[in-house]
């Protein structure tokens, strides 16, 4: 929690799904399900659950900045089995999209990508950069490689869309449901 109140600016690459700090609670049971089975984990869902809507919370305050990029895969991928749920967080993200202080981008599908940006990574301030795997959670820290996440995510800012044409996309999965 203390690593989401001190970043002032948040630079996020996710390319399958939506970040945290943007599901819905039905979204997020839904991730969280899957690696609670995989993992023979002990069920704290709830707790989890929490204390994710309280990060969230904290990261979406306006004295912060957000800047994200997902693929066009990452809106249309479903996490849930209700289709109601994956339509609520899709109009949760348009609602997101709105906030000043909240720039999305999103690659539409069938753009060539990059071989290396498969993976998500966040980036904090110019302090570190964290990369979840499913079994660690990886914290870069050289300012040389922080300088390569950085630029990485530059080239990926300048392939999406945003503002209106990133709406359209969210708005046409929302009406394929």
């Amino acid at each position: 929690m203390a690593l989401y109140k001190n970043t002032k600016i948040f630079r996020i690459h996710e390319p399958l799904m939506l970040p945290g700090i943007f599901q819905t609670e039905p979204y997020m049971r839904g991730v969280l399900k899957f690696w609670y089975e995989f993992l023979d984990a002990p069920w704290d869902m709830d707790e989890t659950v929490s204390f994710r809507q309280s990060r969230a919370h904290v990261a979406l305050d306006p004295s912060k900045r957000l800047a994200v990029v997902l693929y066009e895969e990452a809106i249309h991928a479903r996490y849930t089995d209700q289709l109601g749920d994956h339509e609520q967080q899709l109009t949760h993200l348009l609602w997101i999209m709105r906030l000043p202080f909240v720039r999305l981008g999103i690659i539409p599908a069938g753009q060539p990508k990059f071989g290396v940006d498969a993976v998500g990574f966040w980036i904090h301030d110019s302090d570190c950069v964290i990369i979840a795997t499913p079994s660690a959670e990886l914290k870069v820290v050289r300012p040389q490689e922080i300088a390569q996440y950085e630029r990485l995510f530059e080239l990926l800012q300048e392939s999406a869309v945003h503002g209106p044409e990133a709406k359209a996309i969210v708005l046409r999965a929302i009406e394929r449901l």
